[in-house]
């Protein structure tokens, strides 16, 4: 990969490049990476795990609500339609939101929903364990399942 020397402000992901996460000698990869894992005062008998508070998702939708709205407050009656919508005659980017959601899923599903099961094999082993892969996914709001097809739309 060719350096340019250039920052991205958000940081730009080329899902098209290999992480190399054993090569030892590339020390500006690791300091990167450095900052998505737990802080050293919240790991669990030290081991690096990525914090999931970061993995988060933004994403940009038209609210086709706030734009099919009717005001016939303003403006001339004659003008017909075009007077339904005042609104988006000067300004239609007012109809783009953004939302962001953090896309890991809630692992801990199996502890709080099944409170009087013995779920804690499930909790610990189910959104890592290989055997488990070909399982449906749980803990994964409609948000989150939604912004997940976008992304994967928009990589490919």
């Amino acid at each position: 990969m060719k350096k340019t020397g250039e920052t991205y402000d958000p940081p730009y992901i080329n899902w098209k490049s290999e992480i190399k996460w054993d090569d030892p000698t590339d020390e500006s990869q690791r300091d990167i990476l450095a900052s998505m894992y737990l802080p050293e005062h919240e790991r669990f008998y030290r081991r690096k795990e990525i914090d999931t508070r970061l993995l988060n998702y933004e994403y940009y939708y038209i609210d086709y609500k706030a734009a099919a709205t009717k005001d016939f407050t303003q403006g001339n009656i004659a003008a017909g339609s075009l007077n339904n919508r005042p609104q988006g005659l000067k300004d239609r980017s007012v109809y783009i939101k953004k939302g962001i959601i953090n896309i890991y899923p809630d692992t801990l599903a199996w502890v709080h929903d099944f409170t009087y099961s013995f779920n804690e094999p499930m909790t610990q082993m189910y959104f890592w364990h290989p055997a488990f892969d070909n399982y449906p996914v749980v803990g994964v709001s409609w948000v989150s399942s939604e912004s997940i097809l976008y992304m994967e739309i928009s990589i490919t």
